[in-house]
């Protein structure tokens, strides 16, 4: 949520990011999350939703289209059944009796549907239902009700050692006040671990745009107290550098646009592709991979042959979007091993997709080992149906990639050490995950 990624009057300039990046490699590198929220999928219910139409689908001001509401239930029911056969994962997610119900209701409210734009909004809604982190509109030549809009006081925390909460991100209006590593121990006078995982655990049995709980928890966290309540009010009470306990109250203000990927990075990150970034931390390879895009195997291979000379590889995954890559950069992955150095990979819930399948493959292919927490669990073929003769088409998730131990979707790909941030280090200018890896590699050589 830098300033340079967002619209509107309400923008929370981020305090407390890493100066060992020039502000102009940050926006670069920062200017995926939006596409990714506005074209992709992840966020809580009734948060983003337009996220569900690509290009096509834009609001449009004129008045909606009238067809008989036997049209739309009969359009409604096909969409239904395909989705009850081609979706192999209600058991897989605990999801049947929820899908049922949904069902029923979405049934009776498609009876009472009188515009393109109702028949929509209930199209969104079953996608909602499903939990498909890749369920998407991917046209609709419709016209389309305004979606509610979303709030929030732009923190940005993360899960942190010892059962805490550690400040990530914070507008720079409150810079001073609330820091990056501050450990944020309450929420509204109640523990705020327990708020933000009851957050995540409430989003997830309601049912949103994600595969899985951990997503769910990924965003409950990095898009704190997020509300429908424009200016509802949070009251923080948390632990300062100097030990110093403080409170105060802060107010869901901004819209949010995007969401924090990362935090103190490391120096002389360089770009080897557009969303592909290395350097050399002592004599340890590091690279970071935003997304998977057409220019990441040739950045992959620009970073490589640069510090062909380091001894052991970080590859860096978190909050990766996804992508796409074919057999040939498969089939590069293992020159990472090469004079049997060791690689470590760092995943997170923000991994989604490709990226899940790039952990899975690092690990196949260049031995590595997996620290982090659990990735996505949003990796999967998908199908389109089209509906109102074309006007809408819905793509699904229909079949998952396969693991490492078991199938992507839902289960993720998961750490072979979990690893939590430890707010010392957030701040020192530290990366956690980055130090624990860097011990871990220093630790095999002896």
């Amino acid at each position: 949520m830098h300033d340079a990624l967002l619209e509107g009057s309400a923008k929370p300039v981020w305090a407390g990011l890493s100066p060992r990046i020039g502000l102009s490699k940050l926006r670069s590198m920062r200017r995926l999350s939006i596409s990714y929220v506005r074209n992709a999928i992840g966020l809580s219910p009734s948060i983003f939703l337009a996220v569900f139409v690509a290009g096509a689908a834009r609001h449009m001001p004129a008045l909606p289209q009238r067809q008989s509401p036997k049209v739309f239930a009969k359009e409604f029911e096909s969409l239904l059944k395909e989705l009850d056969r081609g979706s192999p994962f209600f058991d897989v997610k605990g999801i049947s009796r929820d899908w049922k119900k949904a069902k029923a209701e979405l049934r009776s409210r498609v009876k009472k549907c009188n515009s393109e734009a109702d028949f929509f909004d209930l199209v969104v809604e079953a996608g909602r239902r499903l939990r498909d982190g890749h369920f998407q509109i991917t046209k609709a030549d419709v016209e389309k009700n305004e979606f509610p809009k979303s709030w929030w006081p732009g923190i940005s925390m993360l899960p942190a050692t010892e059962n805490r909460v550690v400040v990530m991100g914070v507008p720079r209006s409150m810079s001073g006040v609330l820091e990056v590593g501050d450990v944020i121990t309450k929420i509204d006078g109640k523990s705020a671990r327990d708020v933000l995982d009851g957050r995540a655990a409430d989003d997830w049995e309601r049912g949103g745009y994600f595969s899985s709980p951990q997503r769910a928890r990924f965003f409950a966290y990095r898009t704190a107290l997020m509300t429908e309540e424009q200016n509802a009010k949070f009251d923080l009470e948390w632990i300062d550098s100097e030990g110093k306990k403080k409170r105060r109250s802060v107010r869901a203000e901004y819209e949010p646009r995007g969401w924090q990927h990362e935090y103190n990075m490391p120096e002389g990150l360089e770009a080897a592709a557009k969303s592909v970034h290395f350097t050399k931390i002592g004599t340890t390879g590091y690279i970071y991979f935003r997304r998977l895009d057409a220019t990441a195997e040739a950045g992959f291979a620009k970073a490589v042959a640069a510090l062909s000379g380091v001894s052991a590889w970080i590859v860096d995954l978190r909050g990766n979007t996804g992508g796409g890559y074919d057999r040939s950069f498969v089939d590069r992955l293992s020159e990472l091993e090469k004079g049997s150095r060791k690689v470590a990979v760092l995943i997170d819930g923000g991994c989604i997709s490709a990226g899940e399948t790039m952990a899975r493959d690092l690990v196949r292919h260049a031995k590595a080992s997996l620290y982090g927490q659990t990735t996505a669990g949003s990796s999967s073929t998908k199908k389109l149906l089209d509906l109102l003769d074309g006007k809408i088409q819905v793509r699904y998730s229909n079949a998952s990639r396969k693991g490492i131990k078991r199938d992507i979707e839902f289960y993720g790909i998961e750490p072979d050490v979990i690893v939590e941030a430890n707010p010392d280090e957030l701040r020192a200018g530290k990366n956690s995950m980055i130090e624990y890896a860097l011990r871990e590699l220093a630790d095999s050589k002896k």
